[in-house]
């Protein structure tokens, strides 16, 4: 129970995050007298490119934006979304975006946010099946906030996927949450779906999981992992993620979990937590840390000694050292969205502003 405590003001700590950001925008900025005019100042949660190009930007606090051929604009609650804290964006086949805020599921068409409710009726993950067939395609798979479990849109509903809770833990309220804590060590803070459909899951208290549609397994049972928010495949096909502070972490089928961090031998140097992780073309991997700049490791001539895992940080050019969130463009640049509301661009030379 202490590491979930740990975990839990570990995040507390980076909520608390919220400097103004630097540097000026060569970005026109579409004004209205209920959006605001300037760019973020919040954490960027989560990033994405669409099928046309457009970015979409979700914020801690300040709602969304969308940058498409130089206009930038920004949606909030007073536009139709149920919060301004976008945590995940993804899209379906029709092309419609849609958000994990904090508030609840959003579906995006182009010119009206609809706000999705949960079912009252929920499934339980490994009792209940989904057809494989129905995992992909328009079958969405969001967070679902701070109660147990996942959210998953099926084209038609949107219901919860629960955990099965051993006997020995306590009695939740009626909305999923720990008497003491005010979150539950089942919910989903971090998930990854494979084109097969394949769901990781990683919870804020109890490590990673895998969904295959039939059965559920629980990655490090066992062990105490804690919070895992960051996860992402290597081109070696091992699955990554990442715990808030007690390391980084790789897995495979076949293979027995085992922390990077610790066979990296770099504490208390950094690369013992990732809040955000990506892979670029050439099969390089890269973590964004909490205060510990950004990292990459070549997974192909990965060495024993780990002389090509690289840091890079403020002194290196980075313009700050937290990374919340990474996306991989369709030129295969990197985009890095700080805990101070900025988005930098990586050409694979230097770090620049986004905007």
């Amino acid at each position: 129970m202490k590491i979930l405590l740990s975990s839990y003001a570990y995040w507390g700590l980076i909520l608390l995050v919220g400097l103004a950001c630097q540097g000026t925008s060569n970005v026109t900025q579409e004004a209205s007298p209920k959006r605001p005019t300037v760019v973020f100042k919040s954490m960027i949660r989560s990033m994405f490119q669409d099928a046309e190009g457009g970015y979409w930007i979700g914020s801690h606090k300040e709602g969304l934006a969308h940058i498409k051929d130089g206009v930038f604009r920004y949606y909030i609650k007073e536009d139709g979304l149920p919060s301004n804290q976008i945590r995940r964006i993804q899209t379906d086949r029709a092309g419609h975006i849609w958000l994990e805020t904090a508030a609840g599921i959003s579906e995006f068409d182009g010119k009206t946010f609809i706000n999705h409710q949960a079912a009252k009726a929920y499934k339980v993950l490994g009792e209940e099946q989904v057809p494989i067939n129905m995992m992909i395609g328009d079958n969405l798979w969001f967070g679902g906030g701070d109660a147990n479990g996942a959210l998953r849109w099926d084209g038609q509903e949107l219901v919860r996927w629960r955990f099965p809770v051993p006997e020995h833990y306590p009695n939740y309220d009626e909305n999923g949450h720990h008497p003491t804590y005010g979150y539950d060590p089942y919910a989903v803070y971090g998930l990854y779906q494979t084109p097969s459909g394949t769901i990781w899951l990683g919870t804020s208290g109890n490590g990673l999981y895998l969904f295959n549609g039939e059965e559920l397994k629980w990655i490090n049972e066992g062990d105490s992992l804690g919070v895992v928010r960051a996860i992402k495949p290597s081109s070696n096909g091992d699955i990554w993620f990442g715990n808030n502070a007690l390391g980084i972490y790789r897995t495979a089928a076949e293979k027995k979990t085992s922390n990077f961090s610790e066979e990296t031998r770099q504490k208390p140097d950094g690369l013992w937590g990732a809040l955000a992780m990506e892979t670029d073309p050439a099969g390089t991997l890269w973590f964004g840390t909490f205060g510990d700049g950004v990292w990459s490791v070549s997974l192909d001539s990965l060495t024993s000694d780990f002389t090509n895992l690289h840091r890079y940080t403020t002194l290196e050019g980075l313009q700050t050292d937290c990374v919340s969130s990474m996306l991989l463009n369709d030129r295969s640049q990197l985009l890095l969205g700080t805990c101070e509301g900025q988005v930098i661009l990586y050409d694979g030379h230097r770090f620049s502003p986004f905007w």
